[in-house]
């Protein structure tokens, strides 16, 4: 499990509600007594019509008389993994995809489902990505981890490097590559593989499963599974023999009996979800907080609370704030923020 404390930048809106991309707590402030002359410790004035931004690792010191009866909303945009997350797909391009997923106007699932991912993983938190195609041999390796896959092959056309279909299917080569490839970085990231394959290896004795196994047994690497195809044994070796684990015990596996499931499903296999989570707010000193759930007030990466009436006569001192989240890629986030009165 890693762990790592966020530098907390608080944000306070006068005006209209709106958030910033990136991790903080955000105190949204409208309505009730905010006067026009709302005044922040270094002496800033706006009007009520434009948006007073207050940002900063350290707390404020705030005009309580502007903050009469008025109504106040947290929001937190939740990010996955706090350290680099570094993603292997490794695409079955054997000749049997030729039936199950044939290339149409220059494209197809399997690479459509890929860069999906990379869209969904960018918006998630800091990541890159690196690529292997394989039939009974590696035929496409990205050597590296770069920030998209025009930076991979920058030379190719894409639909060239994942919809052909050609050759037998071998697992083991293309998961040793994957593994050589990881023990050249240096471990400063959570290494993720994606191996996606229509049908059973046809060229090796253990079928990949040894390396397989190796890599689950790894402390710095996962490996999620996707299958496409209709045969059960088939599906069921990729399942027992390939797949590995989250860290809450989940199989990290799916299957799709058609091209067109593969972008839904390898965006859930590589899915950083929100777990659990909290956040807590009380007046400045005192010792009882009120906690917010936040997991079912998150939505798309955002956690919104509900509307409060607050008032700052309820907080005399000032208000202190803190989120603690825990994501299923067994991460956890946490941040700290305090508003104070003048003259407190």
């Amino acid at each position: 499990m890693f762990r790592k404390k966020w530098l907390v930048f608080p944000i306070l809106w006068l005006g209209a509600i709106g958030c910033q991309n990136s991790e903080s707590i955000n105190f949204l402030f409208q309505g009730g007594n905010i006067f026009p002359n709302a005044v922040v410790s270094w002496g800033d004035r706006y009007s009520l019509s434009e948006t007073l931004i207050i940002k900063g690792d350290q707390e404020y010191s705030l005009e309580p008389v502007s903050f009469l009866k008025t109504k106040l909303r947290f929001m937190v945009s939740v990010q996955s993994t706090p350290r680099l997350r570094k993603m292997i797909f490794i695409i079955d391009i054997s000749g049997s995809m030729k039936k199950v997923d044939q290339e149409v106007n220059q494209s197809c699932q399997r690479l459509q489902a890929v860069e999906n991912a990379i869209k969904q993983a960018k918006s998630q938190g800091p990541s890159q990505f690196a690529v292997l195609t394989f039939n009974s041999a590696v035929v496409e390796n990205s050597a590296g981890f770069f920030n998209s896959l025009e930076e991979m092959f920058p030379t190719k056309k894409l639909s060239d490097v994942f919809c052909v279909a050609r050759g037998s299917t071998s697992y083991e080569k293309p998961l040793m590559a994957a593994v050589e490839l990881i023990k050249k970085q240096q471990y400063d990231a959570s290494h993720e593989l994606f191996f996606l394959s229509d049908g059973l290896p046809t060229r090796d004795v253990s079928g990949g499963e040894l390396v397989a196994t190796e890599i689950k047994d790894s402390n710095e690497m996962i490996i999620a599974t996707l299958y496409l195809g209709a045969k059960q044994k088939d599906e069921e070796y990729l399942k027992t023999k390939v797949a590995g684990y989250d860290i809450q015990g989940n199989l990290l596996h799916k299957a799709v009996a058609q091209a067109s499931g593969l972008v839904e499903a390898l965006s859930v296999l590589s899915l950083d979800p929100l777990i659990s989570g909290k956040l807590l707010y009380r007046e400045m000193g005192q010792s009882e907080w009120v906690e917010i759930d936040m997991l079912p007030m998150t939505q798309k990466g955002l956690f919104s609370s509900t509307e409060i009436e607050f008032d700052s006569d309820s907080f005399p001192s000032g208000l202190e704030v803190k989120f603690d989240y825990h994501t299923g890629r067994g991460s956890i986030h946490s941040g700290f923020s305090r508003l104070r009165w003048f003259g407190h």
